[in-house]
């Protein structure tokens, strides 16, 4: 049955088979919003067998639907750190998955000239590679400061407020 419905897709328009990517009234205000510039050349080049061996790629952390993985490239003169953002293993290979991450990358390259969001090297895919950004993340540090565990001047505070705005903007 599945061989008979394989067929029937091969030479067809019809794809309704695939998850819908907008519901409702949430649908892409600009053209722009649905365009995709992936750069996959980059991500095999990287040699993740052999870079793991020599400690230059590991596991760093988990977020949203991502794993989070520091690689070093010690040919590049400009931020050999990196990070490289992977869908979640065993999360589902779907139109709307991949869709996240083709937002994730165009995000990534409409706001390239922000000094407030991380470059891009590219997307690929279900992947995403950025610089490698220490210190963690701006909510842990308010958390941190909140709990008391962290001490934050007023001027540091109106810093991070001004920053954070200017971000959004």
């Amino acid at each position: 049955q599945e061989r008979e419905e394989q067929k029937r897709l091969l030479d067809s328009d019809d794809f309704d088979y695939r998850d819908p990517l907008y519901k409702g009234d949430c649908v892409p205000m600009q053209k722009w919003q649905e365009t995709s510039f992936p750069n996959c050349n980059l991500f095999h080049e990287l040699d993740f067998l052999g870079k793991s061996r020599t400690q230059e790629f590991e596991y760093h952390a988990k977020g949203g639907y991502n794993h989070i993985f520091w690689l070093n490239e010690m040919d590049k003169e400009e931020d050999p750190e990196l990070a490289m953002k992977i869908l979640i293993y065993g999360t589902e290979h779907t139109d709307r998955n991949f869709d996240r991450v083709r937002r994730d990358g165009l995000i990534y390259e409409r706001l390239t000239q922000s000094r407030f969001v991380l470059d891009s090297y590219g997307f690929c895919g279900f992947d995403v590679l950025t610089p490698y950004a220490d210190g963690g993340t701006f909510s842990h540090k308010l958390s941190d400061w909140r709990r008391g565990k962290l001490k934050l001047s007023r001027k540091t505070r109106l810093q991070y407020a001004v920053e954070v705005a200017a971000g959004l903007a």
